[in-house]
């Protein structure tokens, strides 16, 4: 039996490629600002986790300093 997980996750990523093929260059762009904006709302808060004696500005510096030396 081939693994349905696995099979599923292709037809799901080849939807998607075609999904963005059809999109305009500014939908993608968009698109990537949302993502760039969840990741950072989800860094903040786990930095907001980690050192809940930061006040705000602190934990937005130090968000915007990891983002910005960040390397893949």
């Amino acid at each position: 039996m081939p693994d349905t997980q696995a099979a599923h996750t292709l037809k799901a990523e080849e939807h998607r490629m075609e999904i963005y093929k059809k999109m305009s260059p500014t939908l993608k762009w968009l698109e990537a600002w949302k993502l760039r904006e969840a990741a950072w709302a989800l860094k903040l808060a786990g930095m907001k986790l980690a050192h809940p004696d930061w006040d705000e500005e602190r934990l937005k510096k130090a968000v915007k300093r990891l983002f910005l030396h960040a390397t893949t």
